[in-house]
């Protein structure tokens, strides 16, 4: 995978058109445009992170499986050892749950349990690696979007809904909140706390109808986030919480105007991309009016992902501008075109989505010469001059030895500056593939599953071989807008940013959505001011590595010589050094420990009880900061009301069944209660099994020298459980590891099939599967007692593109 995305040298382009061919070389300002770029590439990181979590809608006390790559070049000093992976609620960027997860040659896995209290409602998981930059910022984050629901019948519903819907409302905005309990009795005294934006939180109680209204200042609808109300409701012990956007004062609606190639040129016909979206970022499907100098002349339309685009010859001194046609507070705003400009060029690409070669449309109005070169913003592949005027010139490009992926065509004038540019995607079409076949579609509940997998060759019929992730989930928990697949967000979300989502879920397959995404988005990872500015001293890497630091002191005084401690890790003991002063570094090697275990640090010498240590956790603050920087789009503005109702999953058989399971104590880590587990972590499920991998929730504390069924390499066998070795000292620092990768275990129900239902929405998990296009790789697992659709998603990267799959099949009671 490396290899498929290193930067690639080459000698020749080839550059086809109607006209004269000559390419300026050996040229100053050539060398120096190369030395940009040189410089240019070697200042932008090139670390692309994804992570392939198993579904998008969870509930509490369910497991989450995920693989982490880092798709990044070889670079020197950069050493990827540590995936920090972040629970963030969309609502208020709380952090909910936050661990670290091993890391070796680029590739993380891992599972988190979400807590038991965990509220319904929108979040997202954000992940980041232990390298930083010389800014001391991540060299990439990913961020995946998931859905919390209830797993259970939920004692109460809430709903929000604005009492004012005129378009110019006088005074407040009064929104009523209704809670009511599932019979529809009405619920008087519920607590209900509600922020708007980034305010201090205000508390509000239910009357006897169950009901609240909620009075917004008219000065607070200021047009911004800060639009979103965010409450959460409270009867007895039970809390659920609710989001709505609310209508603003200003203008609800952005709209941006993208002339291909950069700029509207005056006489000629310009194709322009357009973008209409929320206030909140969300797209907007609408219609509107074109007019000339205040007549209207034209119906224009955005599409569900708010994009659209229209053709036009403007004339220099005429006013272009459009009106929406919607109800939308504010609509009825004048949104201006850019003004036409004379001399400008006009840059046209046919298709943006190429395969082997590209075609681009060169004109002016004023007869000029100008350059074009074909970069990726890291290397120049091709350089040619070429004389325009009005009548287009057409120039036929080969991509022969392009990467894969987003490429730029920039015209440049004598002078090196850009005069139009337009992105697009070399070698599109399909990827390499994976077969996936079952023997049939569809199964009984518990009965076994047999799936095979199969690389396809490349398009030269060569041999591949790739690495990926399995997952075998319930349909019902991917949801299509949330869904992150490996090609669309390498190939396009990382680069392009803040996408809206595609209407058919996946990006890569949806060449219409891809065109007009290209058209207006252009590469904003990348820019040419930037580009030319970029010298040597930019290029020096200072990139730092997250490490945990420490401090001995004795009598609360610095030490005045070093001082050995012991650092116990799964029954491992190691030794750590401090400096003369007690000061102390612990790399993220030394902290490697089995899921859910504990580090421990003993002071080393005589009179231990005067020594202290402190230690300090790096990805705390950073975790915070990157939080609070997220910015998440999770309620729709056209809607002018909102329920708990949307955030249940229906049907008991969706649920994980926990009835009977009470978890008591304040004291959890990772959701489960610290009285049920010891110090090593050990715990006994309700079935009786030793560290069960299916039910890890309830049941007691292992007892030393008794035996207990443990799953053993996917079989359940009896073992003798010989105790923790518990640390007497209390003078010692404990803090949690970061976890090395735990196997997923699904039910085996031919060695043991209990009598109460199994509801997993997740029945089969595998971090690590080495597939080719010569063999058949197969895979067993059982249907757990969920009926319905299940989905097989496949994830991962071959010796020569990225691999995504999907299969589904269907399972029903017998």
């Amino acid at each position: 995978m490396r290899n498929a995305f290193r930067i690639i040298i080459f000698n020749l382009m080839l550059l086809l058109f109607s006209g004269n061919l000559y390419a300026r070389t050996g040229t100053d300002s050539l060398e120096a445009l190369l030395k940009n770029f040189e410089y240019y590439s070697l200042k932008k990181s090139a670390s692309l992170l994804f992570v392939h979590f198993d579904k998008t809608v969870y509930t509490k006390n369910e497991q989450v499986w995920f693989s982490g790559y880092m798709l990044s070049p070889n670079q020197e000093g950069v050493n990827h050892e540590a995936l920090s992976v972040v629970l963030i609620r969309d609502a208020n960027h709380q952090i909910i749950m936050q661990d670290k997860f091993a890391m070796a040659s680029g590739l993380a896995f891992g599972n988190i349990l979400l807590s038991d209290s965990i509220a319904p409602g929108n979040y997202h998981f954000i992940a980041y690696t232990n390298v930083l930059n010389k800014e001391g910022k991540p060299l990439d984050v990913f961020s995946q979007a998931i859905t919390i629901k209830a797993p259970t019948e939920q004692t109460f519903n809430a709903t929000m809904r604005v009492l004012d819907t005129a378009n110019r409302f006088v005074g407040p905005l009064s929104v009523l909140v209704n809670v009511r309990y599932k019979d529809d009795r009405p619920i008087n005294n519920a607590r209900l706390t509600y922020t708007l934006g980034n305010e201090k939180k205000i508390l509000v109680k239910t009357d006897d109808m169950g009901q609240c209204i909620i009075s917004i200042p008219r000065e607070k609808l200021g047009g911004d986030t800060s639009s979103l109300l965010q409450a959460n409701i409270r009867v007895d012990k039970e809390s659920q919480n609710i989001s709505l956007g609310l209508p603003v004062v200003k203008s609800a609606i952005k709209i941006g105007f993208y002339p291909e190639g950069g700029n509207l040129a005056a006489g000629l016909t310009n194709t322009i991309g357009w973008e209409a979206k929320t206030i909140l970022g969300q797209p907007l499907k609408l219609t509107a009016v074109l007019y000339k100098d205040d007549k209207p002349f034209e119906t224009i339309n955005t599409s569900a992902y708010g994009i659209g685009r229209f053709k036009i010859l403007p004339l220099t001194g005429s006013k272009y501008y459009i009106k929406l046609k919607t109800n939308i507070p504010g609509a009825d705003s004048v949104y201006a075109l850019p003004q036409a400009l004379p001399g400008k060029i006009q840059l046209s690409v046919v298709n943006a989505l190429c395969a082997d070669s590209v075609r681009v449309l060169l004109s002016s109005a004023l007869m000029q010469s100008v350059s074009v070169i074909v970069h990726n913003y890291t290397e120049v592949f091709g350089r040619t001059e070429q004389r325009v005027s009005k009548k287009p010139t057409l120039l036929k490009i080969a991509l022969t030895d392009l990467p894969k992926g987003l490429s730029t065509i920039t015209v440049l004038d004598s002078l090196e500056r850009p005069l139009a540019e337009r992105i697009f995607f070399a070698h599109y079409g399909p990827s390499t593939g994976v077969s996936i076949t079952s023997e049939r579609q569809q199964y009984n509940t518990r009965e076994k599953v047999n799936l095979k997998f199969k690389l396809k060759r490349d398009t030269s019929g060569n041999r591949v071989s790739g690495f990926v992730s399995i997952a075998c989930v319930q349909e019902n928990r991917i949801e299509k807008a949330k869904q992150t697949d490996i090609e669309s967000y390498i190939y396009f979300n990382h680069n392009l940013e803040a996408l809206p989502p595609s209407p058919q879920g996946r990006a890569y397959n949806d060449k219409a959505y891809l065109e007009d995404i290209l058209l207006v988005k252009g590469w904003r990872k990348y820019k040419w001011d930037e580009l030319l500015q970029t010298t040597a001293a930019d290029t020096a890497q200072a990139n730092k590595t997250l490490n945990f630091t420490g401090a001995v002191t004795y009598y609360g005084k610095p030490l005045k010589k070093p001082l050995s401690l012991t650092l116990l890790r799964d029954s491992i003991a190691g030794l750590v050094f401090t400096d003369s002063t007690g000061k102390f570094e612990l790399t993220p090697r030394e902290l490697f420990v089995q899921q859910d275990h504990k580090v421990m640090m003993i002071t080393n010498g005589k009179a231990m009880e005067n020594y202290a240590i402190s230690l300090n956790d790096p990805y705390l603050p950073l975790n915070r900061e990157l939080s609070q920087q997220q910015k998440f789009v999770t309620v729709a503005y056209s809607s002018t009301e909102q329920s708990t109702e949307a955030l249940k999953l229906n049907g008991f058989e969706n649920a994980i069944n926990l009835k009977g399971v009470e978890i008591r104590g304040s004291s959890t880590l990772n959701g489960l209660n610290s009285a049920l587990k010891n110090t090593c972590g050990d715990y006994v499920c309700s079935f009786g099994i030793l560290n069960c991998p299916n039910h890890p929730f309830g049941g007691s504390i292992p007892e030393k020298n008794k035996q207990y069924r443990s799953v053993i390499g996917g079989r359940l066998e009896t073992v003798i459980y010989t105790g923790c070795k518990e640390v007497e000292n209390k003078h010692l620092q404990i803090l949690k590891g970061i976890y090395m990768a735990k196997e997923f275990y699904g039910s085996d129900y031919a060695q043991y099939s209990p009598a109460e239902p199994e509801y997993f929405s997740t029945i089969y998990w595998n971090h690590g599967v080495a597939i080719n296009s010569e063999e058949e790789t197969a895979i067993s697992f059982y249907a757990s007692d969920v009926t319905g659709p299940f989905r097989v998603i496949v994830q991962g990267f071959s010796d020569k593109d990225l691999v995504y799959g999907e299969h589904s099949f269907s399972v029903k009671k017998p």
